[in-house]
């Protein structure tokens, strides 16, 4: 899902915020919360990952994907 093709070091999803990707990925999002609720197990919120203007270093070696405030909304 990102534009280097590599799960490792930084770079940006594929496509346009509010793109297909973008989409995909929030549907998962709410696919998580429903299981959840049926189970009765709320959330008050949620980040879509830890750090995410780290990952503008395109040679760090761990896992991460860049997001701004922008792309967040």
């Amino acid at each position: 899902m990102k534009q280097t093709g590599h799960m490792i070091s930084g770079g940006t999803m594929i496509g346009e915020v509010n793109g297909p990707y973008y989409r995909t990925w929030a549907n998962y999002f709410v696919r998580f919360f429903e299981e959840y609720a049926k189970n009765n197990i709320t959330f008050w919120g949620v980040t879509m990952q830890n750090e995410p203007s780290q990952a503008t270093n395109l040679i760090y070696g761990i896992q991460e994907m860049y997001y701004n405030g922008t792309m967040e909304r």
